[in-house]
């Protein structure tokens, strides 16, 4: 039975069927698997190692499922302190990998730099959390993780308290509670992480073939940016974008493994935003170029970057609204591959 109502709650955001109460998973058809790795201690809860390690091999090895969300974690200075338990979990989502599934986890609640597994692992999707603020603004949430774990973020939900404990602000994510007859609030990357992973559940129900790397570029390419330009350690490769995501062309999604570069434009108010990236990993110099053609008709260049040696793995340029063309070059402006036109 589910105590303490968290793994109920992370499935109704996955999969709750439409209940009359106002609330419906965003993948109502996903089956649901649920390994309870929670143990209760006294009077808190806790996730043993060897639970959560079990219940990975257990998910891609008699369930057969393509989809594992991890809402849990421990600091992953006590996972690399111990070449046993290293070993031992990078065994479990080594193979988990190889079987197909598609790897998600929350990146924890301190709202610190420290890391957590199994969202450290560089073969696991970390999610962060943002919420919609006092100004209706969404923002990063105040207790996510800020570290190079975050892959993306997602809603989480947030609430703001004064020095006196009272609470003065409150974004709830809401979900089933484990009686399954009401709905009740909360908030955490332990509900960002499903949001993420129901969407994981959509793209392989239209894209059987889907698997953890396909993802990983898929979130790439279609997450709106946020915070600094291109990737930052608050927010990732930026917000989940669901509609985005889910209006990729079978082509595009199918073409991603073999893509040595992906390209991404999201309309901002500034106009056309272009990021580059680079999913080689071959460290070569990328760069884009947006052209507009002046009152005379002859061409104008106005936006140019680029980024030399691939270091940061992405460039990111704005065209304004009047922008014809958007070159994209590999090396130098004479290597164009791709030309992208409003």
């Amino acid at each position: 039975s589910d105590e303490a109502g968290h793994g109920t709650f992370v499935s109704g955001i996955i999969a709750a069927a439409w209940n009359n109460m106002g609330i419906a998973g965003i993948a109502p058809k996903a089956k649901i698997v649920p390994l309870q790795t929670v143990r209760k201690s006294g009077t808190s809860y806790g996730a043993p190692t060897s639970a959560v390690l079990n219940a990975i091999d257990a998910a891609v090895n008699e369930f057969d499922c393509k989809i594992l969300n991890m809402s849990l974690g421990v600091k992953a200075s006590v996972i690399e302190n111990d070449s046993n338990a290293k070993a031992l979990w990078q065994e479990r989502i080594a193979d988990a990998i190889e079987k197909g599934a598609i790897l998600i986890a929350a990146v924890g609640n301190e709202g610190v730099a420290t890391k957590m597994y199994p969202a450290a692992h560089e073969d696991v999707i970390g999610v962060g959390a943002v919420y919609k603020n006092e100004q209706n603004q969404i923002t990063h949430a105040p207790y996510s993780q800020v570290n190079d774990s975050v892959f993306v973020v997602a809603p989480g939900g947030c609430v703001l308290k004064n020095s006196s404990g009272q609470i003065t602000y409150a974004d709830y994510m809401v979900s089933i509670s484990n009686s399954s007859t009401s709905v009740v609030g909360n908030y955490g990357t332990s509900f960002s992480a499903p949001t993420v992973a129901a969407m994981a559940a959509l793209m392989v129900e239209k894209h059987p073939q889907m698997n953890h790397k396909m993802f990983e570029r898929v979130l790439m390419l279609t997450s709106s940016d946020m915070g600094d330009d291109g990737y930052d350690t608050s927010y990732g490769h930026g917000l989940l974008n669901g509609r985005k995501m889910a209006n990729l062309k079978t082509e595009e999604v199918y073409g991603i493994l073999d893509a040595e570069i992906g390209i991404a434009t999201e309309e901002t108010e500034n106009g056309t935003s272009v990021r580059i990236f680079d999913f080689a990993k071959k460290k070569k110099t990328f760069g884009a170029m947006g052209i507009s053609y002046n009152e005379n008709g002859g061409l104008d260049k106005f936006s140019f970057k680029k980024d030399e040696g691939g270091t940061i793995g992405h460039v990111e340029i704005t065209c304004p609204e009047n922008c014809e063309n958007i070159f994209i070059f590999e090396g130098d402006i004479l290597g164009i591959t791709k030309t992208i036109k409003k």
